[in-house]
């Protein structure tokens, strides 16, 4: 009784350190966004990221998952336009059978260390599930240099207010924008190595995505990704468009399992700009 007790505690710990899949323009990029940072999403891969451009945002995506028959639902803004510093919001809900599965909220606030080129940035984030209920911080670096060249340092789960549910993530990410050095070849290509339990002595539970964009015209953007989650012996793969104007954006998600079938994704996602 012990022991089973035990394996579905650690089942439900690794589920929570392990839900990285978010956000579609994120998820369109394979996840490899932790430097990228193009949307509010990146809230969920590293909080210093809202401070990249000056903007304010308000966001709203839906994802369709077959594999679990559910859909989640986040709504987001940011402002990083009003101050040096940043401030974003955001909720996502976990929606089955009409029932919410999970709520989740993020408190994100970024400042700059060395202006235009590192920052700093905390997320908040409170959990609400069927028997957990708790809180906690990540935390996260971002380097943007203005040859196109980005780099990101993330800790997720950092530190809990009350129990630890799950264990230290650390995520090194890089990327690069070439069009910052050829504004006529606009191709972002980026790259995250996250490891979901950066302490542990036995797996330390890797996932390693790749990521690419390339904008046609200045308003159609066409995406690709891939994650290999080593320790669950999954390889997604995601393709993702985009239209791009001066006020909304409107992006397309489909993400596919190519070992199990049954486990792919859709999702649409529309960001106003102010």
């Amino acid at each position: 009784m012990k022991k089973a007790f035990l394996y579905i505690i650690l089942f439900i710990s690794n589920y929570i350190c392990s839900n990285t899949d978010l956000g579609i323009k994120a998820q369109s990029f394979g996840g490899a966004y932790s430097s990228v940072a193009l949307s509010n999403d990146v809230i969920f891969y590293n909080p210093a990221g809202i401070l990249k451009s000056k903007k304010m945002a308000f966001e709203v995506d839906y994802e369709r998952s077959f594999l679990h028959s559910n859909n989640t639902i986040i709504a987001s803004i940011v402002d990083s336009k009003t101050t040096d510093w940043a401030l974003g919001l955001l909720y996502y809900a976990d929606i089955k059978d009409k029932k919410s599965e999970s709520q989740n909220a993020y408190l994100t606030v970024a400042m700059p260390i060395v202006e235009n080129l590192l920052s700093l940035g905390s997320s908040l984030a409170y959990k609400y599930e069927k028997q957990l209920n708790f809180m906690h911080m990540n935390f996260g670096l971002l380097f943007n240099s203005e040859i196109g060249f980005a780099s990101a340092l993330v800790f997720n789960n950092a530190f809990y207010f009350i129990n630890r549910h799950s264990p230290v993530g650390i995520s090194l990410a890089s990327s690069y924008d070439f069009s910052k050095i050829v504004e006529i070849f606009p191709l972002i290509l980026s790259c995250d190595w996250l490891m979901n339990d950066a302490f542990s002595n036995n797996k330390l539970l890797h996932e390693l995505s790749f990521g690419s964009q390339f904008i046609f015209f200045e308003v159609f953007a066409w995406r690709m990704g891939y994650k290999n989650k080593f320790y669950q012996n999954s390889q997604l793969i995601s393709l993702g468009a985009g239209l791009l104007a001066e006020t909304i954006d409107i992006d397309f998600l489909y993400s596919q399992d190519l070992l199990l079938g049954a486990n792919r994704n859709l999702g649409v996602s529309i960001k106003l700009m102010f």
